[in-house]
């Protein structure tokens, strides 16, 4: 793949394999744990500086492995880019519903879902390739952990055991939402399930 310039004309998400040039401080800002927004015309690089903390950038990018080698990144983290343009919450924005503040807690465990779901897939696919390590038992325990008292929200009838069996199931959640949304089901019965969502975010703490 042939590596392009920032400053090319082709929109940086259909572009080819990118040089990066990162400020220290700049870095740190980001790899702070500060939420930030980010804001700017079209062109300014939001992208550039949000993909540069992307898992899969830093997988892929050997240029920007060794920029943020150079410039001392805390490389201990696992950044999770998404595009909430390519999520399907037009048709969430259109459900009808009664009671404003169910739907909003609805949207946010959406949004939760879609990232736990990149999330569980980047922390497998670098146990594969070696670069994180723990072992079967860790791996088990740990959904185990998660899905124990859930019986609501995980299907009883599928065994999940490994990060991947997790990420479908948070894939089958999420698509039941979007199903109920396209058919207009009863936004009570989607939310009873997902009232027992909590935190679970944060469980891997």
């Amino acid at each position: 793949m042939r590596t392009q310039s920032l400053f090319s004309k082709i929109k940086f998400e259909n572009d080819g394999k990118h040089l990066y040039f990162i400020k220290r401080e700049d870095l740190q800002v980001l790899e702070g744990d500060t939420p930030l927004i980010i804001h700017g015309p079209r062109g300014t690089g939001k992208t550039t500086l949000l993909n540069s903390l992307n898992w899969k950038e830093h997988e892929s990018n050997s240029n920007l492995k060794n920029a943020l080698q150079k410039i001392g990144s805390r490389r201990d983290y696992i950044g999770v880019y998404l595009k909430v343009p390519e999520l399907k919450v037009g048709g969430l924005k259109k459900w009808e519903c009664g009671e404003e503040e169910i739907y909003n807690q609805i949207f946010s465990y959406y949004i939760e879902l879609v990232w736990l779901e990149e999330l569980t897939i980047a922390i497998a696919e670098m146990a594969v390739e070696g670069r994180l390590a723990f072992t079967p038992s860790e791996e088990k325990n740990f959904i185990d952990r998660v899905v124990n008292g859930r019986v609501n929200l995980f299907s009883e009838t599928v065994k999940i055991s490994t990060l991947y069996d997790f990420s479908d199931e948070l894939r089958k959640i999420r698509q039941n939402i979007e199903n109920a949304s396209l058919f207009s089901e009863d936004i009570g019965l989607v939310y009873e399930p997902l009232s027992n969502f909590g935190q679970i975010g944060f469980l891997g703490k």
